[in-house]
């Protein structure tokens, strides 16, 4: 009788996502209803250039790091489909069944947005784009060789011996009281910086080294790459012409810290290009070395291979260590699920043993940990952006070609109607029976940490696996609790997930 309820609610709500679809392809887009006519925000923010700055302090309570309250608010206030003037029109989805209308409409070569603070510096010091900024067949042509690579399910198992000594000497530092109760995210960046080196350089750079406070190159680096992140959300209200034409403090230091990081990575993607042609003339074939395999497929520049490997160094150390903050804390806050996890790992991976690739495919259960605290804490404010390449129609609105469509992915991932008891940290919603079912059916668009489709990030199985490790280990030598009187976390947003204050986390060692 279970079954059929289940088989029942399933197959209602797989009718309600699609129900806009279906009507949308039914539907001359002539006969739809204008843009201008979306529900949204009207008078004085539709201003052009500033209307955008009186839905921010002090003219409301919104500041961007909590641009994610102004979006569900909005959302309440107008309904599933919101249109604002944030700089340039944007349209809010928070309905599956549109967002799925949005994914499948993003065309060959999906269009995103790119913070303008990037763009400025790259036209200014004429930088070449990476594969994140680029657009069109170039893009294509760049991200190609990419997912060869490293969109694969098992593209980082090469690299865990490696990342396993990487995460031990995190857990090193931990035993060593390195961590401060309020400084566990710096020790986790530096975790992700160290574990992603071995990738994007071909070595490890030093990052979890006990004299590191004393090296002023690579402090410079961790500082600089955070300070990146800081200014691009610090501008992304700012208007493109005004960010532009006017001396930004901000855009001064971007530069600063930008020059200093890029001038650091070529020194190192130097040094591991002269290593990886030396391989290459004493014979040596590892089509499981990224930067090797790369190069073995001239495909590529080795300009452009540069350019990869400094983004995945840049970009995915603050993202990986923002997100592992996250889960961790989440498994503080329930005791029962870390008791959980803790057991799953020992019967896998063992008390203190490395984690293995066939350890890691019985682990089920530090993957539903990981998607839960993704819909608890979105890593990003919204949700996957595009351009649409050519006019829809969404609840009855035409929508034209051009206009930036963002979904609201962190508002749906907490829609009752997918997620009963949305505000509880419930990793078993994730699990599926003997026969592949889950318990509640949840749409694939609902969470979406790390986008989707063709232009979904290009580093998520590296991350991943540094989340993986990282977890593990931490598992299998602490209890992690939180410091009595500081167990509730305000949520933040520097383009990637934070809280207002810092997390103050115990680590008990295991006996």
């Amino acid at each position: 009788m279970k079954w059929a309820v289940r088989g029942i609610r399933k197959a209602w709500l797989k009718l309600r996502m699609s129900s806009h679809t279906a009507t949308v392809r039914d539907m001359d887009i002539p006969n739809a209803r204008p843009f201008q006519e979306i529900p949204g925000p009207s008078g004085l923010y539709n201003i052009p250039l500033i209307g955008a700055m009186f839905l921010f302090k002090p003219f409301t309570k919104y500041t961007v790091e909590t641009a994610n309250m102004l979006y569900n608010d909005l959302a309440s206030q107008y309904g599933p489909l919101v249109r604002v003037r944030l700089g340039e029109w944007v349209v809010l989805v928070s309905d599956v069944g549109d967002m799925e209308r949005v994914m499948r409409s993003e065309g060959r070569y999906p269009r995103r947005m790119e913070p303008y603070i990037n763009v400025l510096h790259c036209e200014k010091y004429g930088i070449p784009k990476g594969v994140g900024s680029l657009e069109g067949e170039e893009w294509h042509r760049y991200r190609s060789p990419l997912n060869a690579r490293m969109m694969k399910v098992d593209s980082a198992h090469h690299y865990l011996p490696v990342q396993n000594e990487v995460a031990d000497d995190l857990v090193a530092q931990i035993k060593l009281g390195k961590i401060q109760k309020d400084g566990a995210l710096e020790m986790f960046f530096r975790y992700a910086c160290e574990s992603i080196s071995v990738v994007a350089y071909n070595k490890r750079l030093g990052y979890l080294s006990p004299h590191i406070d004393s090296d002023p190159e690579k402090m410079q680096d961790l500082k600089d790459i955070q300070t990146m992140f800081k200014l691009m959300n610090e501008t992304l209200t700012i208007p493109h012409i005004l960010l532009k034409k006017l001396p930004w403090r901000a855009k001064r230091e971007y530069d600063a810290a930008v020059n200093r990081i890029i001038s650091h990575a070529t020194d190192y993607y130097s040094n591991a290009l002269t290593n990886i042609q030396q391989r290459q003339q004493d014979g040596v074939v590892d089509e499981n070395n990224f930067m090797l395999s790369l190069l073995m497929l001239d495909k590529l520049s080795v300009e452009e291979m540069g350019s990869v490997a400094f983004e995945l160094f840049s970009s995915g150390t603050e993202s990986t260590a923002r997100n592992l903050q996250m889960v961790l804390y989440y498994l503080a806050r329930n005791p029962d699920k870390q008791n959980k996890l803790f057991e799953e790992v020992v019967e896998a991976v063992g008390p203190r043993a490395p984690l293995t690739t066939e350890a890691l495919g019985k682990m089920k259960y530090i993957f539903a940990c990981m998607k839960e605290s993704f819909r608890l804490a979105y890593p990003i404010l919204s949700g996957p952006q595009r351009y649409i390449p050519t006019d829809i129609v969404l609840r009855g609105y035409r929508i034209p070609a051009g206009t930036s469509v963002a979904m609201m992915n962190q508002k749906a991932a907490k829609d009752e109607e997918y997620f009963p008891e949305p505000d509880k940290f419930l990793p078993e919603r994730w699990l599926r029976d003997e026969t592949g079912r889950r318990t509640v059916p949840i749409p694939s668009s609902a969470v979406l940490p790390f986008g989707f489709g063709p232009r979904q990030c290009v580093g998520r199985r590296f991350a991943e696996q540094e989340m993986y490790l990282a977890i593990t280990k931490i598992m299998q030598h602490f209890q992690v609790d939180l410091e009595q009187g500081h167990e509730e976390v305000e949520l933040r947003y520097r383009i990637f997930v934070g809280t207002k204050h810092p997390i103050r986390f115990v680590f008990r060692r295991r006996s």
